[in-house]
């Protein structure tokens, strides 16, 4: 494969590709994606997803056998085990997210996309750089907000995290209190509220040599920003409950992530 192609499948198209091999569900979905819906209407929806793919030539049969296309078959199965995967998720405030999983095998680069579960794109990329692209791309309502600042500190994840929830759960005013009682500058506190109330929290994780046991590691970035200001909040080191925070530039936390990317686009 010397060119770009990508594939866009139902959720249920999804479903009856993933049974024919072997698995429930993967990466990004829930582990069991039908939970809740009755075991007759589970299997008619696995048919009815057979039927599409078989439609659509994206599978053939002779008899009982099922032959999926090698195309599709490749794409899914990078993401089913990937040797180093990027995560990435941007969480709106009313709950959506817009989720970007970029897999990697030392043969293949591939994205799986979706901003709702019943329709998932798997992008192939030819070239690493392509990938870098498109990492960019999804980062790209982050780069706007160009204003640099100064502001810098560590804090516990847990309080974060209550703030990022109570400013979501229009709570504002308790997260603005939260984080001047935490010593930040009440106009930071009341911007980087703001932000969070009304524009997406991208959450970037990064894992690599998953194949090894144990896996070679893990890093978690994370963004906060609106059209002016961004946030970037790190770890300070592997499963750290402290998170550094700066006031940065859009750009400047778009290349923290593409940094974390780097070595898939070799």
């Amino acid at each position: 494969m010397n060119d770009d192609f990508a594939i866009t499948l139902s959720l249920d198209e999804l479903l009856a590709l993933l049974d024919l091999l072997g698995f429930a569900s993967m990466n990004g979905l829930p582990p069991n994606p039908l939970a809740g819906v009755p075991k007759k209407q589970q299997e008619q929806r696995l048919q009815a997803g057979l039927q599409s793919l078989l439609r659509r030539g994206l599978a053939t049969q002779t008899g009982d056998v099922v032959a999926l296309d090698d195309a599709l078959t490749a794409l899914v199965t990078s993401c089913l085990r990937p040797a180093a995967s990027l995560v990435l998720v941007g969480r709106l405030p009313d709950g959506t997210e817009d989720v970007h999983l970029f897999n990697v095998t030392p043969d293949i680069r591939v994205e799986h996309s979706f901003t709702h579960l019943d329709s998932h794109t798997f992008r192939f990329f030819a070239r690493g750089a392509t990938l870098l692209t498109r990492v960019r791309e999804a980062l790209l309502p982050v780069e706007a907000a160009a204003q640099p600042g100064a502001f810098a500190g560590v804090w516990p994840w847990k309080l974060l995290n209550e703030v990022i929830a109570q400013a979501r759960g229009g709570r504002g005013d308790k997260a603005i209190k939260a984080l001047s009682k935490a010593r930040w500058p009440q106009p930071e506190a009341e911007a980087f509220a703001a932000a969070v109330a009304r524009w997406p929290v991208y959450t970037a994780v990064y894992a690599w040599d998953l194949h090894s046991t144990p896996i070679g590691g893990q890093q978690t970035v994370m963004i906060v920003a609106d059209r002016r200001r961004c946030w970037l909040l790190e770890p300070q080191a592997a499963a750290a409950q402290d998170l550094t925070v700066r006031a940065v530039a859009g750009s400047t936390a778009v290349e923290a992530i593409l940094a974390l990317a780097q070595s898939m686009g070799e």
